[in-house]
């Protein structure tokens, strides 16, 4: 599958995030208005629905960040600051991260986005919530990541599929996060392989390095 950055990239990007961050600016600026209307009854309702919010956009910007920026592909990045923008982002979701990436570990430059940029897709595939696995194979001389999700219910978007089993490039705000990821994957000179069923979603990616020292 063919892709690069282009003017095409950008305008999607800004598509995703504009779509994604609508929410929760629009109930902040809702919850101003209530304020500034002055009905005090609605004090704590509004109060906690701007908490809320802001903690969403925060959320958001934050993965966004990592994942689609350059934060993630040129700086080593902490395991626990990858879980912490991880669950920040999907716990509301009723998804729950089985991380075993040793917490202290600090991943080689580029590691970070595609983490983030895996459980995106994983995460995207629950809309009942499930459990993502997030793990090192130790078992071969080889560097592989896993990144699985796990429920009774995977729904993978028609975009995604035609990406995964069909070699398409259509770039559109649904397929921006696989498509990127394997452009990162190659752009490392790793290796994906990807294996969906019923029930779980397995990302098997190759890296030529883990951690900041390996």
């Amino acid at each position: 599958m063919s892709f690069e950055y282009s003017e095409k990239m950008t305008e999607v990007l800004a598509s995703r995030f504009c779509h994604d961050l609508i929410n929760p600016i629009s109930a902040i600026a809702n919850g101003v208005e209530l304020i500034e209307d002055g009905d005090t009854e609605m004090v704590l309702q509004v109060a906690n629905l701007l908490t809320q919010s802001s903690k969403r956009a925060m959320a958001l910007l934050q993965f966004f960040r990592f994942a689609f920026g350059s934060a993630g592909a040129e700086k080593p990045t902490g395991s626990k600051d990858l879980l912490n923008y991880a669950q920040e982002l999907y716990t509301e979701n009723k998804i729950v991260f089985d991380w075993q990436i040793d917490l202290d570990k600090v991943l080689a430059p580029g590691n970070g986005k595609i983490i983030l940029l895996a459980v995106m897709i994983c995460a995207e595939a629950l809309p009942r919530g499930g459990t993502i696995i997030v793990k090192f194979s130790t078992e071969t001389k080889e560097n592989v990541l896993f990144v699985q999700s796990q429920n009774n219910v995977i729904k993978l978007n028609p975009e995604i599929h035609d990406v995964i089993y069909n070699n398409s490039s259509n770039l559109t705000p649904r397929t921006l996060p696989l498509l990127l990821l394997n452009y990162c994957i190659n752009k490392f000179l790793g290796k994906a392989n990807y294996e969906i069923d019923e029930k779980a979603i397995l990302l098997k990616i190759i890296l030529p390095s883990i951690s900041n020292d390996s």
